[in-house]
């Protein structure tokens, strides 16, 4: 468990088009030495993703990062301690596949367990290449949504193929809140989100005043931008993303992580 001491700052770093570059796949050796010296200077670097524990590139988990708050902030880890874990009920994972099947919507349901999908359901290219993406990586990935492990955090519905997607989202706006990712809804529980994610990791290490610094891209990034102290937006995000920052660094491939942490006095 990590212990609060002297820290400085807490730099929260999205993964994808943000740590790891949407061009290259990989992360920019810049970016990992300067995260590595801000943690010399005595701040505290944490992932905040929306994406599972169990589906974090192992490049980013090599990297030494103090914690990470997963699934928007359903899982939260610090150190080597899981302080946060959220499962939704068995009964309400049912419903939405019963429902997603009615409106012929394509869904990826993501767990700590690994991916779901429902092989009784077309398949978009999307969606596919991130099956393969993620067997690749060793995450487990099933088309067996009724069966009894079957069990999702949060999901990804697919807008490729659709047939009654408006009625599907009806259907769980009552409970789920839906980010709008351009070919997908990113679907999570009400209640969660990065910056809820952000600022609960810091009363967990008992500084409610630390200043914090987050790094993102995309339209799940906005709350958390708007939520830190400094919100940064890397050079590759889309423009109405940027306008959310109070900095916008270089491209990642252009050391934008390094740019930032260097303007800030953080390393």
């Amino acid at each position: 468990m990590i212990m609060a001491g002297d820290m400085k700052s807490l730099l929260f770093f999205d993964i994808d088009g943000t740590l790891i570059s949407e061009v290259t796949k990989t992360i920019p050796e810049s970016a990992i030495a300067a995260i590595h010296k801000a943690q010399e200077n005595g701040h505290l670097a944490f992932v905040n993703t929306g994406r599972p524990f169990s589906h974090i590139d192992p490049k980013v988990l090599t990297m030494g990062f103090s914690g990470y708050a997963c699934s928007c902030g359903m899982y939260i880890r610090l150190g080597d301690s899981v302080i946060q874990e959220v499962r939704l009920p068995r009964e309400r994972c049912d419903e939405i596949r019963d429902c997603a099947r009615g409106c012929r919507v394509e869904l990826g349901y993501e767990s700590e367990d690994g991916l779901f999908y429902d092989a009784t359901m077309p398949v978009s290219a999307e969606s596919q290449e991130e099956r393969q993406r993620l067997k690749a990586q060793g995450v487990f990935v099933s088309g067996d949504v009724d069966g009894p492990d079957f069990r999702f955090e949060k999901f990804i519905a697919w807008k490729e193929g659709a047939r009654d997607l408006p009625r599907f989202l009806d259907f769980i706006s009552d409970d789920f809140q839906m980010i709008d990712r351009g070919k997908f809804y990113e679907c999570l529980p009400k209640g969660y989100s990065k910056a809820k994610a952000m600022e609960r990791v810091r009363d967990l290490l008992g500084l409610p005043e630390a200043r914090t610094y987050a790094f993102g891209d995309g339209p799940n990034d906005v709350e958390m931008i708007r939520a830190a102290d400094i919100g940064i937006i890397v050079g590759n995000a889309p423009d109405h993303v940027k306008r959310e920052a109070d900095f916008v660094t270089r491209e990642v491939e252009r050391d934008g992580i390094e740019y930032a942490l260097e303007r800030f006095g953080l390393i």
